[in-house]
Order: C-alpha cells, then sequence, then structure tokens
C-alpha cells in the first residue's frame, strides 16, 4: 500500500491538470517541457529551445517532445516577417489542447516583436586585404608545369633504371636516350589525365 504525504508550497507553485501530467501520448520530456513553460512568469518569452537546455532536454528528445506536443495541440508555431524585415518565430504554448484555428486566432492578436538589441545586425563584409602580396587568380592551363614534373620523375627513374644497368655491368646495356625511346614507344609517351 502506498502512503502520500504533501505540503502546499506558500509561493512559487504551479497548479497542472492531471490529464496534463497524465497524458498517454506526451513523453515525459514532453509533459516536462510543457510544465516547466507553463511555470514561467507571465510575460516571460523564453523559446521552447531555451527552456529545453535549461530543462537539460537533449537535442533529440527535444524534437520528439516538441513534435508530439504540436501533435497534441498543446504547442502552435507560426513564422512572420516582423519589423525591419526580420522573420520571426511566434510560439503558443497551452495548457489546455487548441485546434489550429483557435491558436491562429490567438496568435493574430500577439504583437510581431522586433529582435532583441543584443542581436547583432548583419552587416556588410569588409573588403578582405591579402596578408602577403596581391591575389592572382589561379592558372587554369598549368601545361607546362605538370608536363615539366612528368619529365623530370620519368628522368629520375630512367637514371635510376641506368645506375643499377651500370652496376651490373654495360654487357647488352642500352644508351639512356635508347632506353628512353624504347619506353615512349610502349607507353605512348606521357599520358594526360582528362579531368
Amino acid at each position: 500500500m502506498i502512503y502520500r504525504h504533501h505540503i502546499a508550497p506558500p509561493r512559487a507553485f504551479t497548479q497542472f491538470s492531471h490529464d496534463l501530467i497524465r497524458h498517454p501520448r506526451l513523453s515525459s520530456d514532453a509533459v516536462r517541457l510543457l510544465t516547466w513553460q507553463l511555470s514561467l512568469p507571465e510575460g516571460a518569452r523564453e523559446s521552447l529551445s531555451r527552456t529545453a537546455e535549461r530543462a537539460r532536454i537533449g537535442a533529440c528528445a527535444f524534437t520528439r517532445a516538441k513534435r508530439q506536443l504540436k501533435e497534441e495541440g498543446f504547442v502552435h508555431e507560426r513564422r512572420l516577417q516582423g519589423p525591419g524585415g526580420h522573420w520571426v518565430t511566434q510560439q503558443l504554448v497551452s495548457n489546455v489542447p487548441l485546434a489550429a484555428a483557435e491558436a491562429a486566432k490567438l496568435l493574430g492578436r500577439m504583437p510581431v516583436h522586433a529582435p532583441s538589441a543584443d542581436a547583432s545586425p548583419q552587416v556588410a563584409p569588409s573588403p578582405r586585404i591579402p596578408a602577403v602580396g596581391t591575389p592572382t587568380p589561379p592558372s587554369t592551363t598549368d601545361d607546362n608545369g605538370v608536363r615539366r614534373l612528368a619529365e623530370d620523375a620519368e628522368e629520375a627513374w630512367l637514371n635510376r633504371l641506368a645506375d643499377e644497368a651500370e652496376s651490373v655491368g654495360t654487357d647488352g646495356s642500352v644508351s639512356l636516350e635508347e632506353m628512353a625511346a624504347l619506353l615512349r614507344r610502349r607507353t605512348g609517351g606521357i599520358r594526360r589525365r582528362s579531368m
């Protein structure tokens, strides 16, 4: 048998319906988010995401809780363009489920607040000044550099082959030029990759 004892707090308390606390389709995170929001002082404009942070509800759990609250009609949102062209998301949190039409009527009466003064205004970026030298566009036709690198690599490889051949002996060996010509005939010279 369970016994319950409770003393009504003298201040700073909120009353909630048992239907809300025991709602069958709301997770514990959704109930916590909703009860936390409803317990905020009159006129508080704390967003659901900020409440979730303060209640230590993680990102995935917050997304799931918010979706559940919206599906059940406890939370409604609308985005509209406010003064100065800034987009504002209005959130309506209710202790009873509201139909979309009821929520739209209530949100229609809410004033559109401009972003807070601590929000940074959008400013055009400053001109970019390079740290060293003047900017130059990248070369789109650097065939000579690539070709030069390939020829240098081929020459180094041929020199290594020639050195190995000399260390073995000169009988039956060919000159470096003859070897390069033979390799070019076999491979078709330097192949360029197409991009």
